[in-house]
């Protein structure tokens, strides 16, 4: 079973984070975005890491499967979108943030969750409402451990 990756810090240069803001803030649906960059390990917490993002993959509108106001969903040829750009900027795919219309984290997002992790490894879920949330599910209480 792989362990929790414990994350002290993400820090995002200007250009992806606007980017991103802008697509968000134009749109009138649900939409996505895919950050990029890379993992170091904190310098102070010993098993923590950072990420440090420093590009944007924006979906085209063929890239949509489905899209309203409050739900996305992406075709599967997104997936190999998503490892062709990792592989051209030779980063990875760490944060996949969406916007939608409420601030918390639905219970469609934690499945969202769930399933891009399994694809994924320890990467985190962004949800853009009137404000931007990151977050990560881990499991509770992994292993019977207190």
């Amino acid at each position: 079973m792989q362990r929790e990756q414990r994350i002290s810090l993400v820090v995002f240069e200007d250009e992806p984070y606007k980017e991103a803001e802008e697509y968000f803030m134009e749109a009138r649906t649900e939409v996505m975005v895919v950050f990029y960059g890379t993992v170091k390990s904190s310098p102070f917490k010993l098993g923590w890491v950072q990420l440090w993002i420093s590009k944007v993959l924006i979906p085209d509108d063929n890239d949509y499967k489905i899209r309203t106001p409050a739900f996305i969903h992406m075709k599967r040829k997104f997936n190999d979108k998503i490892a062709s750009f990792a592989e051209k900027t030779g980063l990875r795919p760490l944060i996949f943030d969406h916007k939608q219309p409420i601030n918390e984290p639905s219970g469609r997002d934690v499945l969202t969750m769930c399933e891009t992790a399994e694809y994924y490894p320890n990467s985190v879920l962004g949800s853009f409402g009137q404000f931007h949330r990151f977050f990560r599910l881990v499991e509770e209480n992994p292993g019977g451990e207190q």
